[in-house]
Order: structure tokens, then C-alpha cells, then sequence
């Protein structure tokens, strides 16, 4: 090859990397620190009464709850850090680029899918391990429900609870503006982004979320069935009724994010008009 044609080479793959590099990045959301903090905040609230460290003590007999250990491959760990683990890796290979949900279109970024389709794909049918669909981890719950065997049975726990993780992981995403609507935020060499994720990665801002108290106003209702998929979009807001999205409950992260809060480009967009 000739000195011109290893040049060309060179940018060519060099453009291709920087592409790459670049989409990878627009497809994060909440950046992976901040995801294992939510987790394992949320893991150790007590709602109503309802805790799943006191679930796991009284229904299931596990009497160091949370605390709980399980193993699979190299990590043996509590289930408090499983949960944190599963916020993690959610953001794995090229999974993020399946959390992205526009509630007016139903659809996701380019041609991946959009994160409630990705979290509601059939047992084994995502792409990239660790596969924990909402419907792998049922599987995982039920086999380490009836597994006899002890080993056996604490890797589907161990799974389970990661799993449990990488879906709360796919919920946290509906709350950032960008992820609602399809905005490729590009970054590079810690340089860009969207400014909401940005802020949001700040250790301070992150170790915030603990002085939250979380707010519930949830009422059991038909027209509300407790599944995974309403936890995302209801498909009541339509783009032209935003006020539903404030005066009701019955209503998906993705729905109330995108009627209600701005994005780095919306908002830049708007100033320009």
C-alpha cells in the first residue's frame, strides 16, 4: 500500500472509531455510578411498611435479608449489592443503545429497541449477556425457587437480583429528557453529553439522592394493572395533552419526563424561536 493510501486508511478508520465512540457514548443515560447508587437506595427504603428486606426475612426466609449472599461466577455478594451490580450492568457491550423510549412514537433510537421493548423481549432473546429481560428474570426467579441443588440455586438468585437491578436501571433512563426523545447526545473523552446526566455524575449531586424522600401517591386500579410496561408509557399522553401527565397517577416515567422537562437541544431550540 502506498504512503496516500495507508494515509487515507488511517483517517478513515480513525473517523469510524471516533463514530463509534461517539454513539456508544450518545447512547448512555445516567452514567453507571450513579445508576448502583439509585439502586441500592431504593433497595433500602421502606414504603408503606413494605420493605423488600423485610419481604425477604418474612416470605422467603432469608434471615439476613438484603444482606443475604450469593454467588455466581467470581462475585459472591449480598443481595443489597447485586441489585447495585445489575445498575451497572445494564450499560454492558451495546446494550444502551436499547434505552431509548419516545412515548409519541413508541419507538427507540435508530434501529435498536426502544427500552420497553428491550426490557419486555421473550426469555433468552436479547443480544448481549448478561440477558435479563423482565421475562429472563422471572426464569431466574422460578429455577432458583425449585433448583435443589445449593450452588445451582444461588447463582438464579444471584441472577435474579442483578437482573432486578438492570430493570430499575431501564426505568431510571425514563427520567432523563434525552432518553424520551431520541436525542444522540454526543460524547467524547468526558467532553459533552447531555448537561442533566453530566450534573447527575457528580459525586455530590449523586450522594444527594439519599436525602430524598420518596414520594407515593399510588393507588391500586384496574385501569393501572401492576405490570412492568406501565412503569414505562401508558400511551395516554399523546403530545397534545400534557396536563394528564400532572394530574394523574396512572401515567409512565417516559410520559411525565417528556411532557414536562426540556432537554439540552429542546431547550436550545426553544431559545432560538
Amino acid at each position: 500500500m502506498s504512503k496516500s493510501g495507508r494515509n487515507i486508511y488511517f483517517i478513515c478508520v480513525t473517523v469510524l472509531c471516533w463514530i463509534y465512540l461517539n454513539l456508544y457514548h450518545a447512547s448512555f443515560a445516567l452514567e453507571t455510578e450513579t445508576h448502583k447508587a439509585i439502586n441500592r437506595y431504593i433497595t433500602q427504603q421502606s414504603i408503606n411498611d413494605f420493605s423488600l428486606n423485610n419481604y425477604l426475612k418474612n416470605q422467603l426466609g432469608m434471615k439476613e435479608g438484603t444482606e443475604t449472599y450469593f454467588k455466581s461466577g467470581y462475585l459472591d455478594q449480598p443481595i443489597l449489592k447485586w441489585i447495585g451490580y445489575g445498575g451497572k450492568a445494564e450499560d454492558i457491550d451495546l446494550r444502551p443503545f436499547n434505552h431509548f423510549l419516545n412515548p409519541l412514537t413508541d419507538k427507540g433510537i435508530l434501529a435498536y429497541y426502544s427500552a420497553l421493548q428491550w426490557a419486555m423481549l421473550p426469555v433468552g432473546n436479547q443480544e448481549w449477556r448478561p440477558i435479563s429481560s423482565w421475562n429472563d428474570v422471572r426464569d431466574y426467579y422460578f429455577k432458583a425457587l425449585t433448583s435443589t441443588d445449593t450452588a445451582t440455586r444461588e447463582n438464579w438468585f444471584a441472577l435474579t437480583f442483578q437482573g432486578v437491578g438492570q430493570i430499575m436501571h431501564l426505568v431510571q433512563d425514563m427520567s432523563v429528557p434525552a432518553h424520551v426523545r431520541d436525542d444522540k447526545h454526543l460524547k467524547l473523552f468526558g467532553l459533552g453529553g447531555d448537561g442533566y446526566e453530566n450534573w447527575m455524575d457528580e459525586e455530590d449531586n449523586r450522594n444527594a439522592i439519599a436525602n430524598y424522600v420518596p414520594v407515593i401517591s399510588f393507588e391500586y386500579d384496574i385501569l393501572f394493572p401492576l405490570n412492568i410496561k406501565n412503569l414505562f408509557d401508558t400511551d395516554r399522553y399523546n403530545g397534545t395533552n400534557p396536563d394528564i401527565t400532572t394530574s394523574s397517577n396512572i401515567i409512565g416515567l417516559s410520559e411525565y419526563t417528556n411532557a414536562n422537562f426540556l432537554n439540552q437541544r429542546k431547550r436550545i431550540h426553544c431559545l432560538e424561536v
